[in-house]
């Protein structure tokens, strides 16, 4: 798999005062793994949301260190975002060792359409987008297409079983775990109509016990 490209520089400022770096588009960092010290970085923004753009959570980074001659390779394992605004905060790169498999979660990409939706006798029913894999950082893959023109009719089902990845890859989400199914559209309908029921039902019961309680 290609390697994405991103510059960094080593950190000197850390705690609190790191909230300078992001109003000067600077985004606090940390470059973690067994086989190094951990080092804190910083990377400019913009570069870091290319590369994150790009796949950078699946994909291997090639972190160039101010002041190391050799790159480091690295997964970008845990990216933290402002609750209100979603602007990254701070960024966890994970060191990998190309000779030992890691484990990391990949996701689903759904590709054409269920002839039974396309019908319109049935509909899908999602359980999974994503699963998890372990192979070597060399044999990482980005996303793993799911085929759903298969799901002819209802109640045809797609299971962790019937996915194809690359020989060398492994999955470890339990193979019989459901990742999407066809229902049909009545059974919608009657599920959800259960489920606002008992609602309405403890709302008269609710106003009648009120009614009591102010009669007496």
């Amino acid at each position: 798999m290609e390697q994405l490209q991103l510059s960094v520089e080593k950190r000197v400022v850390t705690g609190k005062e790191v909230r300078h770096l992001r109003k000067n588009g600077l985004i606090p960092a940390v470059v973690f793994g067994h086989a190094m010290e951990s080092t804190v970085i910083q990377v400019a923004e913009k570069e870091l949301r290319a590369v994150l753009a790009g796949g950078g959570s699946n994909r291997l980074i090639s972190l160039k260190i101010e002041g190391q001659g050799k790159p480091t390779l690295a997964l970008a394992r845990e990216v933290q975002r402002h609750p209100l605004t979603a602007a990254i905060q701070h960024v966890d790169f994970q060191a990998v060792v190309m000779t030992e498999k890691l484990r990391t979660s990949v996701s689903l990409a759904f590709v054409s359409q269920s002839p039974a939706v396309i019908d319109g006798t049935g509909m899908l029913i999602h359980n999974l987008d994503e699963v998890e894999i372990e192979c070597l950082p060399a044999d990482l893959i980005s996303i793993i297409e799911v085929d759903l023109s298969g799901l002819q009719k209802i109640d045809d089902t797609i299971h962790v079983k019937d996915l194809t990845v690359p020989p060398k890859v492994k999955i470890l989400t339990a193979p019989e775990d459901m990742i999407v199914r066809v229902v049909h559209v009545t059974a919608i309908e009657v599920e959800e109509e259960a489920a606002e029921a008992p609602a309405a039902e403890v709302e008269v019961i609710r106003r009648g016990k009120v009614g009591e309680e102010e009669a007496e």
